[in-house]
């Protein structure tokens, strides 16, 4: 479903607002993010747990001519590809979901498994996407987070306007490379703050695993807002001070009162 063109930008910029404001819908709706994180952490293990194996065949706990690191590589490899895949389909549940929420539709924690609507679809997006972001390493890491910063809307864009992978990465390109350093330097923020919850033994990532899709959700709101069925002006729910009307629901003109009836009879004195 589409909620009208882009423009760009209501909002005036990247704000780092948004880091609070995901923070806020993470801790309201925890139980659902959580979910998705779950999942994706679920999907990451097995290739994790194989890559410990030549560890545990140096150290003699197994045999060690079944696990060399070359036999490891070749799991390993397929592994990291399938826990990919179940990231970027979580991320369409989540990113939908948030939508949903700030633009006051109706969310439900179904939501979440959106992205399984159209797999195939969604797993383009992610080598495309992946491909666009791997571009940065011609500027070294530096540039890694300038492309994966102005990849950062994708996932909203196919998921609010329903357009190919490549239109959605198309799209994002242009709508962040007028700001990309502050783009990057976005994307870096996020990203670390969702890395976090690996210092938690791994367990606290099912809980940090949303925040960059939830906060990449937010931004793309900001920039496009969002169009009523009711109205053709644009509404954001996340107004800025300094931004008079930006986020205010467009009133209705209030009808006239009727007029009481002319005397057409002659005037007397």
């Amino acid at each position: 479903m589409s909620y009208g063109a882009p423009t760009y930008s209501p909002r005036g910029g990247i704000d780092f607002a948004i880091v609070s404001e995901a923070f806020a819908l993470l801790g309201q709706h925890w139980k659902v993010y959580a979910t998705a994180g779950v999942v994706a952490l679920l999907a990451a293990l097995p290739g994790q747990l194989i890559g410990v194996l030549p560890v545990f065949a140096d150290a003699g706990l197994i045999e060690s001519s079944a696990w060399t690191s070359e036999s490891v590589m070749l799991l390993t490899y397929p592994l990291s590809f399938m826990a990919y895949v179940f990231d970027a389909l979580m991320a369409v549940g989540v990113t939908l979901f948030t939508l949903n929420v700030i633009r006051g539709l109706p969310a439900s924690p179904s939501d979440i498994w959106a992205g399984f609507r159209d797999p195939l679809g969604y797993i383009w997006l992610m080598i495309l996407s992946g491909i666009v972001g791997l571009l940065g390493l011609i500027g070294c890491i530096i540039g890694v987070f300038v492309t994966m910063g102005l990849m950062m809307c994708v996932y909203a864009i196919k998921v609010d306007r329903n357009v190919t992978a490549s239109d959605a990465v198309v799209q994002s390109w242009h709508m962040l490379k007028g700001e990309w350093a502050m783009a990057a330097v976005f994307f870096f923020v996020i990203s670390l703050i969702s890395a976090l919850g690996l210092l938690a033994c791994c367990v606290g990532y099912a809980f940090t695993f949303s925040f960059q899709y939830i906060a990449a959700a937010i931004l793309y709101n900001g920039y496009v807002g969002y169009v009523p069925q009711q109205s053709q002006q644009s509404v954001s729910p996340y107004p800025r001070p300094g931004q008079p009307g930006y986020g205010t629901p467009p009133t209705q003109p209030q009808e006239e009162p009727p007029r009481p009836p002319m005397d057409d009879s002659p005037h007397r004195e």
